[in-house]
């Protein structure tokens, strides 16, 4: 629902101190315009003002800012601001608490370069300098310039040298160690050798060696003119031969330092996806880091929507049905988080990582179970020693998840 739009200001002087305690129990709305007047004040670029499903406050603004990291420190300082100004009407009875604040950033030619979601809470320690905790409890999906073209030009290369392997270790196991005569058109072995050096001796390179001088669309050709040997691999011969043509225009962009846009980024994100994950299906040991990479991104996923899906509801203390309701709410939401990561699938090498966050996570859930049953049992003497043992289970929980979120592991 959107409440209020930035050109609407409060009538007064610009730059004055207008704060929650200059109004007697504000309506959201005018709550909403007074933070839009204090954050203009700030010489913030602001664009709009909306509440989001009741616990999000989003601001939208525009930056002057190219690179990632400048557009972060300039998002940080906003929502600096805007916690600032909400905290200091924290006294007032009738003052809207949110959870999260929200930051959607655009360019001056008004494309999104920027989204990011903050728990309120973590701007308590970046007051006392610790912005790092803001980089850690943060989610971000940056879509900045350098941003795009680090990790295009990082997709592209993954992407090219693991279907160079593929080719490679499927067609020599075909032909054996001469498969670059058998199975390459002359077309393609001479376009390759002409990228050479022309002091290399190229009758002496090898195809394990030639096939690392080889461009997209000369693997596009080679696959296609050897499907049978690939059509388990890539299943259909048009989405592929359509997927690598994509990718060779979005690789001419980076190679050539042209601006590669969000739009495309996303094209080529979803291309860089299916493919390493078919290539994976058949040869892992070819896509190692892509696995690791899917692995990680999974675990965020699931960590997100377990977060979207159970929203917390403090019981009340005095009653006992609340109480046994609220921990067992929270007990099936460890339940439910431990059961999708037991799902999926582990690269190799995190295999020891993985079981060690489903253990955290089994320890979490196992340490409500023994705090309901306690309660149930009226066994009240046990509950204290016992949150502290959840709590304790909590917070390696949080701190694994930090580290995911800065990837750290």
């Amino acid at each position: 629902m959107r409440l209020f739009h930035a050109r609407h200001t409060l009538k007064g002087k610009r730059g004055s101190q207008l704060t929650p305690h200059h109004m007697l129990h504000p309506s959201i709305t005018t709550l909403l315009s007074a933070l839009s007047f204090w954050l203009q004040g700030k010489e913030v670029r602001l664009i709009d003002i909306s509440l989001i499903e009741n616990t999000g406050l989003k601001i939208s603004f525009s930056t002057n800012q190219s690179t990632s990291t400048n557009i972060k420190v300039e998002v940080l300082s906003v929502m600096s601001f805007t916690h600032s100004f909400l905290n200091s009407g924290k006294d007032q009875n009738s003052f809207i608490e949110f959870d999260y604040i929200l930051a959607d950033v655009f360019n001056q030619s008004g494309s999104k370069v920027m989204y990011v979601i903050s728990p309120v809470e973590v701007f308590e320690s970046v007051s006392k300098g610790k912005p790092i905790n803001w980089l850690k409890q943060s989610i971000f999906q940056d879509y900045s310039a350098d941003f795009l073209q680090a990790n295009s030009k990082r997709y592209i290369s993954a992407l090219e040298n693991s279907t160079r392997n593929l080719v490679r270790d499927i067609l020599s196991g075909v032909h054996g160690k001469n498969w670059w005569k058998q199975s390459v058109s002359k077309k393609v072995q001479r376009a390759t050798e002409g990228k050479l050096d022309p002091q290399d001796k190229v009758s002496t390179l090898k195809g394990d060696e030639l096939i690392f001088f080889t461009y997209l669309l000369d693997l596009k050709k080679i696959i296609i003119s050897n499907w049978e040997h690939f059509s388990h691999i890539f299943k259909n011969q048009e989405d592929f031969s359509s997927s690598l043509e994509q990718l060779n225009e979005i690789r001419r962009l980076e190679a050539h330092n042209r601006s590669i846009d969000a739009e495309a980024f996303e094209k080529l994100e979803s291309i860089y996806k299916s493919l390493m994950s078919q290539i994976a299906s058949v040869k892992p040991d070819l896509t190692t880091q892509f696995c690791v990479e899917h692995w990680h991104s999974q675990l965020i996923r699931i960590f997100e929507q377990n977060m979207e899906e159970y929203k917390f509801v403090a019981p009340d203390p005095n009653n006992f049905e609340s109480v046994i309701s609220s921990l067992i709410l929270q007990a099936q939401r460890y339940e439910d988080l431990e059961v999708k990561i037991s799902s999926l699938s582990v690269p190799l090498g995190k295999e020891k990582l993985h079981d060690q966050l489903v253990k955290v996570i089994s320890d979490v859930k196992l340490a409500l179970i023994e705090i309901i049953n306690a309660v149930k049992q009226e066994e009240f003497h046990r509950v204290e020693e016992l949150q502290r043992k959840s709590e304790r289970a909590s917070k390696r929980l949080q701190d694994f998840r930090d580290k995911l979120l800065m990837s750290e592991i």
